[in-house]
């Protein structure tokens, strides 16, 4: 997803962003299952065009904050690499009690160009972004002032498996996608039913429109905003079954194909 998302780029990232955006909180747990492991099938148009991955590494403190340690993947397979090599390693750190980014160290290929990504939280100076490309070596450096309420794909993620709200609830959100901020507004549109792997299942829908923003905190008025809907698993466990999202490339889905659940982790309801 984070990819998908990060796909189309933005240009200007010396700045420091002079909005305040209004924050709005999502409820008081987030999802977070150490050595949960997760694989999706992603594709585009009805072909199946890339893989990934998403494991929960478990907890670590970093700079006396409690977080926990993602790795995710996402390559792409078949025909899709034969006509562009996309391919994401991503280690990342949010906070336990919130899901917000903490810290993020991304390596992101896309064809011909390839970028690293590192972002760390900083008490003084807020979010750091600091961005690397290969070729032309151009070094991008980014703060926005809210240290404390950006997420990272799956950070967000992990709040709203955990969100449970009215029909017709709405939020805010904004989350980073490779080198970019997106803001994203989010509406509970109910319950509904899902096919996957032969089973018809209940879920929680979720659909949202993201923006992507300018190094200025503002939206990006070039880039057409992106609408998607979430299917999240409605049981014990609240997995994101179906994810579909409105790309120029045409319909994304990411469908999850394997969970797996250590053990001896206990329900998220607990």
């Amino acid at each position: 997803m984070i990819t998908i998302l990060a796909a189309c780029g933005s240009q200007g990232m010396n700045q420091t962003a002079p909005v305040q955006p209004v924050y709005t909180p999502f409820g008081e747990k987030v999802c977070l299952v150490p050595g949960e492991h997760m694989s999706f099938a992603i594709s585009v148009a009805g072909i199946t065009g890339a893989e990934a991955t998403v494991t929960n590494k478990g907890f670590d403190v970093v700079d006396g904050v409690r977080v926990a340690k993602f790795h995710s993947t996402m390559e792409s397979k078949g025909a899709a690499k034969l006509i562009k090599v996309v391919k994401d390693d991503v280690t990342s750190g949010i906070n336990e009690e919130t899901g917000h980014i903490e810290l993020l160290d991304g390596d992101f290929l896309f064809g011909k160009k390839r970028f690293y990504v590192q972002i760390k939280r900083h008490e003084k100076h807020g979010l750091l972004v600091r961005s690397r490309m290969t070729g032309k070596m151009r070094r991008r450096h980014q703060r926005y002032p809210d240290l404390s309420r950006t997420y990272d794909s799956l950070g967000f993620m992990s709040v709203i498996r955990c969100w449970s709200p009215e029909k017709g609830t709405t939020q805010v959100a904004y989350t980073h996608a490779g080198r970019r901020l997106w803001q994203s507004k989010i509406e509970a549109t109910g319950k509904s039913y899902v096919e996957h792997n032969g089973t018809r299942r209940q879920v929680r829908t979720f659909s949202g429109t993201s923006h992507m923003l300018t190094a200025s905190g503002a939206v990006n008025k070039k880039k057409k905003p992106r609408n998607w809907t979430l299917h999240v698993s409605d049981d014990a466990s609240q997995v994101p079954l179906l994810i579909q999202i409105d790309s120029p490339f045409g319909k994304v889905s990411i469908r999850l194909v394997d969970h797996i659940r250590p053990a001896t982790a206990a329900t998220i309801e607990d």
